[in-house]
């Protein structure tokens, strides 16, 4: 069959309902061969249908069509993996909003876990590491724990108060109201020195501040309470040497030089501390454990306790060296790879009696880190031996370190079980 181009035409009314076609318009349509066909009505503008892939200026004198329509409607969305900066002119495609908000999530949860550090939680158990000021009181419905201490400072009258008494014998911790309750009086003192319970026989030294820990003591025939500034140090020297504290850190080791490790650290205590650091670097009190990542050069780990006002250190390492290869070999010289695979120990100039097996004929080696062979000596079945081969050379560990060595090696092979010290 032969190619035909069929052209139906309508005619245009000459009022028409769109005023893109104007009375008397002409229709410009385009051909499959690149060509275009002008349908005129009676007078009046032409009109050119611009295709999807037509490259000609958009006027007023133009019309897309459906797909050149749909066409541009997709340039203008921004889809996931696109990077096109965002503006009134484009949308996102669904995966791409979804992208975005995960990404808003993300860096929501992010705040809100920094925000962990700074503040303290209404709902849940929280800790502080630092002093905090109630400037207008504290009211708790529950117990509150001084665990140290508490001190009540007043200079007005208060009158007598009822108590609960918390005690330990009462089963399942009841409270008991109204029973063995504490009454306590304080008063603006007139003359000397008034204590807790208004003793009135005590020296005014009580009430001025000590640089020491202090008891009051009465002494047998005395009516007056004095204060004792050695008695309280004395006791606690006293009592650490029956029961001294102790704390124990395990952790750290001996590592090849070139290797990265992470550092477990943990420790325990006998009792209660005051405060705790590694390296001067402050823990929470209820820490016994601690994580050092990427580490590569000999560290010092100093656990430091504060106990009853007296400091304790306790201390690991984490070392890293190099290591030292022994044993026989059928080969005159031998590779790297070769010298790695004998066997090895941290290196060290001496070594004792060690049995060197050369049966089927082989060579002994003793490779060791050149800046520790100064002074060497051999030792073979008790008798000092130099008859031994040197070469200094760079050998590499399994981990990339580079170091110097120097290789011995007994000039002639063997053939029987040698027993080789090293001095």
């Amino acid at each position: 069959m032969s190619d035909q181009i069929l052209i139906k035409s309508k005619a245009i009314p000459s009022n028409p309902r769109s005023k893109n076609y104007p009375a008397g318009a002409t229709v410009v349509r385009s051909g499959n061969g690149g060509g275009s066909t002008v349908i005129t009505g009676s007078g009046g503008t032409n009109i050119d249908i611009i295709k999807v892939d037509d490259m000609r200026s958009l006027t007023d004198k133009n019309v897309l069509s459906s797909l050149r329509v749909l066409a541009e409607i997709l340039s203008r969305i921004i889809k996931s993996d696109e990077v096109t900066e965002l503006s009134d002119s484009n949308v996102l495609s669904s995966l791409r909003i979804n992208k975005e908000l995960d990404t808003i999530n993300e860096r929501f949860k992010e705040a809100i876990d920094s925000l962990k550090d700074l503040y303290l939680s209404k709902v849940k158990n929280d800790t502080a590491t630092g002093l905090i000021t109630f400037s207008k009181g504290l009211i708790s419905e529950e117990l509150i724990e001084a665990n140290n201490g508490l001190v009540v400072r007043k200079t007005e009258a208060v009158e007598p108060m009822l108590m609960s008494l918390l005690s330990e014998e009462f089963e399942d911790g009841i409270v008991e109201e109204n029973e063995d309750v504490f009454i306590e009086e304080m008063h603006i003192a007139t003359s000397g020195a008034v204590t807790l319970g208004e003793l009135d026989n005590v020296t005014d030294e009580a009430d001025k501040i000590s640089d020491t820990d202090d008891l009051l003591v009465r002494l047998a025939g005395a009516s007056g309470w004095t204060i004792n500034t050695t008695l309280f140090s004395q006791v606690s020297q006293l009592m650490s040497k029956v029961f001294p504290f102790t704390m124990t850190l395990s952790g750290g080791g001996t590592y090849e030089k070139g290797s990265s490790l992470t550092i477990n650290l943990s420790w325990t205590y006998d009792r209660d501390i005051e405060s705790q650091s590694i390296n001067n670097e402050s823990l929470l009190i209820g820490i016994r454990a601690k994580q050092y990542v990427n580490v590569a050069t000999d560290t010092t780990y100093t656990l430091k306790a504060i106990q009853g006002g007296q400091a304790y250190t306790k201390s690991v390492s984490a070392q890293f060296k190099v290591k030292k290869y022994y044993g026989v070999s059928a080969n005159g010289t031998l590779t790297n790879d070769e010298i790695l695979a004998l066997s090895s120990t941290w290196a060290g100039r001496t070594q004792g009696s060690t049995v060197f097996d050369c049966t089927g004929g082989k060579y002994p080696y003793y490779i060791l880190p050149t800046s520790m062979v100064t002074g060497i000596q051999f030792w073979i079945g008790g008798l000092r031996n130099t008859d031994w081969k040197e070469e200094t050379r760079e050998v590499t560990n399994a981990f990339g370190y580079k170091e110097s060595y120097t290789i011995y090696r007994l000039n002639s092979i063997q053939t029987g079980v040698l027993n080789i010290e090293v001095k």
